[in-house]
């Protein structure tokens, strides 16, 4: 795409009337010490008094024109100062309009430059590949995660453009989406500061396809990192009941699954304060678990598993200040929301029949769920398939969030919570079962189809984020690439 004027056009500044500007949804004014202030997500900004007739009028579109048509040159020149720190800030809206006044893009940002000081595009450009498209509040939003811009397209013609830039650069051009030659100029500049288009190279490829830092990148992975974080954009990354008034909380337990229950022994905790294995010890003698002996597990040795690691500990109702009910457990979890659940598939072990069971962490018993189905052979090969066909577990633990109940709380960060809780739980029956000298081998993926098959749980309420294979350890077994630390002489030295 040449998006811009023809070669040699004079580059100017976009006029005053074509830019307009909105606080940003969420924005509010408030008092505080007797001084006005924004609040905006986590960023806060105190007005200058110069600027207090301007901030009135934003909670509507409103052009330079309009915000300067009754102020002197160097109140004009304020204006414009503060619309670029609130802009920058993430409290401000920008609108790009073409000659008749209609609308033709919305930007939101964090950082990056003012509308007015775009300049047209004249070279191709094309859509990187980490770019995101989707429909939110009935209009088409682009945007690259990571990036400060996010763009929103309410006018077909820029939609139009965008889907023929995704066909390739040489397929679009301002004419065939009905735009003027400037306005696609600027289009263009604006998806580039976005980071959505790219300034195609002297080879005609994106620059990023060479580029050593983006290679190891994919789409999910660059959404999934920066939208949970916060610092490049002004989404909400952190705890905002956002569904407070929509539906009520998950609960700390979740309701029984069958009928068929399997009450577990209780294990003594304090005889194994002064029995068991030092945490140290356990730390230093973890590994990866993938020998297991021609006897099974047996089922005592499941349920003290289960019940040092994830056992309901106590249970407390909510508050006005909790807005839900928590629990605690031996691991921990994000705003003891605990929305991990713990699934096994036995293919094998001493005192337990075949088959698929929900473990109740508030009973400490096993739900029999069904007896072994295709589904659950699935499962089992391709847990064996993670850990490089190496072994097939005697007991496979898939680990489910219900996404309700951290989801409830956390915006913006909820999967990425989701995922550490599952990364302390790993850990934590790791360390349990170096102790008790079981085999443990947390394991990088899993079906998360087949566990849906299974389970008959529908993957948007309730689904596979982890797995860990168990299975008596085998006498001989071979430890990984786990040795003694050969550098203790050194730290001891040190020490």
């Amino acid at each position: 795409m040449s998006a811009g004027p023809a070669a040699g056009a004079a580059a100017h500044r976009v006029p005053a009337d074509r830019i307009a500007y909105r606080w940003a949804d969420g924005v509010r004014r408030t008092e505080y010490d007797g001084e006005p202030w924004l609040l905006g997500g986590a960023e806060v900004w105190r007005i200058p008094a110069a600027f207090l007739p301007a901030a009135d009028l934003l909670v509507d579109w409103r052009t330079e024109q309009e915000l300067g048509a009754n102020a002197a040159f160097d109140q004009l020149v304020g204006i414009l100062a503060a619309l670029r720190r609130t802009a920058g800030a993430g409290f401000l809206d920008q609108e790009l309009r073409d000659a008749e006044g209609r609308p033709l893009i919305r930007v939101q940002q964090v950082g990056g430059t003012l509308l007015r000081d775009l300049r047209a595009v004249r070279e191709p450009v094309g859509i990187s590949r980490f770019a995101v498209m989707r429909v939110e509040d009935g209009l088409l939003v682009v945007e690259r995660p990571g990036e400060h811009v996010v763009l929103s397209c309410p006018d077909a013609r820029v939609r139009t453009l965008l889907m023929r830039l995704v066909e390739g650069p040489a397929a679009a051009c301002g004419d065939d989406a009905g735009l003027a030659a400037e306005d696609a100029g600027l289009i263009a500049a604006a998806l580039v500061e976005a980071g959505v288009a790219l300034p195609l190279g002297a080879t005609a490829g994106l620059p990023e396809a060479e580029d050593p830092r983006l290679r190891p990148w994919k789409w999910h992975d660059v959404a999934a990192h920066f939208r949970s974080r916060r610092g490049r954009h002004r989404f909400p990354a952190h705890a905002t009941y956002h569904l407070v008034r929509q539906q009520p909380p998950e609960p700390a337990v979740k309701a029984p699954m069958s009928t068929r229950v399997i009450d577990l022994p209780v294990h003594d905790i304090e005889r194994l304060r002064t029995t068991d294995m030092t945490l140290t010890e356990a730390v230093e003698q973890r590994f990866a678990g993938r020998d297991h002996d021609e006897r099974p597990l047996d089922l005592d040795q499941l349920s003290e598993l289960l019940f040092r690691s994830a056992r309901v500990r106590w249970l407390a109702d909510r508050t006005d200040e909790t807005l839900y009910d928590q629990s605690s457990r031996p691991y921990p979890s994000g705003g003891a929301t605990y929305d991990l659940e713990l699934y096994l598939t036995v293919d094998r072990c001493d005192g337990l029949e075949r088959g698929l069971y929900h473990y109740d962490p508030d009973r400490h018993a096993l739900e029999h769920l069904g007896q072994p189905t295709a589904a659950t052979d699935r499962m089992l090969a391709d847990a064996m398939g993670a850990t490089g066909g190496q072994v097939r577990p005697q007991v496979l633990v898939t680990v489910a969030s219900r996404f309700a109940r951290i989801s409830w709380k956390y915006e913006g960060m909820a999967y990425a919570t989701t995922l550490r809780n599952v990364g302390a739980l790993y850990q934590t029956l790791w360390l349990v079962a170096t102790a008790m000298g079981v085999a443990c081998c947390p394991l990088g993926g899993g079906d998360a189809s087949a566990f849906a098959e299974a389970t008959g749980l529908d993957p948007y309420v309730e689904s596979s984020v982890g797995e860990v294979a168990l299975g008596r350890l085998a006498a001989d077994a071979r430890r990984g690439n786990r040795r003694d630390d050969a550098r203790q002489g050194a730290w001891a030295a040190r020490a």
